[in-house]
């Protein structure tokens, strides 16, 4: 299993840039407020001490506190925004993007979690196409029921093949491209890890 990944949902450069134009925006308001009030709270701050090197010292210190705290905060939006369902990003457009899989196999995959019970025997070879065509008859022939139910009424699937076949059904994109070969576990993993940021997830 992967270690626990740490790194930041914004990149080191993402937040400087950040940062450094949330100070420069401290210097330029600095600067143009006291040209509208006189009485504003940057006046004040520029003559906190006796001497301008001093207040020049703890304008610095105050406007990269401030700069700071701000890209933690917007850090921390940005985290809590990509959580929700609309703006998270999907796992397969991210393996495409750093080139883990191509769209080809990406959409292979995405087939392949459209399949149904009567495909996923078929191709395993548990079931012939004749009896899967004679299922559904049945199935159609008996309000509510499932194929599942047909084909193991009917002797041609027993409990474990439809058992199994459910869990293929069900698999997630990851599983599948794991299975598949195309991806490693470990960059799955990573790649989880950088869409909620930090935390391990499973396939």
């Amino acid at each position: 299993m992967a270690p626990p990944l740490t790194e930041s949902p914004l990149s080191l450069k993402a937040k400087w840039q950040l940062t450094a134009s949330v100070f420069s925006v401290c210097w330029l308001l600095y600067f143009l407020i006291p040209w509208f009030a006189r009485d504003s709270i940057f006046t004040t701050l520029s003559s906190v001490f006796e001497t301008e090197v001093f207040n020049l010292v703890f304008l610095m210190v105050l406007f990269l506190t401030v700069s700071v705290l701000a890209a933690d905060a917007a850090e921390c939006f940005y985290v809590r925004l990509r959580r929700i369902p609309w703006f998270r990003p999907r796992l397969g457009e991210i393996l495409v993007n750093r080139g883990f899989i191509t769209e080809e196999e990406l959409a292979m995959a995405l087939d392949e979690q459209q399949l149904r019970i009567g495909d996923v025997l078929a191709r395993a070879g548990k079931v012939t196409p004749l009896e899967l065509e004679h299922a559904a008859d049945y199935q159609q022939s008996r309000e509510g029921m499932r194929l599942g139910e047909a084909l193991s009424e009917l002797g041609y699937a027993s409990p474990a093949d439809i058992a199994w076949a459910l869990e293929q059904i069900h698999r997630k994109l990851g599983k599948i491209l794991v299975e598949q070969g195309l991806i490693n576990e470990f960059d799955l993993r990573r790649t989880l890890g950088r869409m909620w940021y930090g935390r391990n997830h499973g396939l």
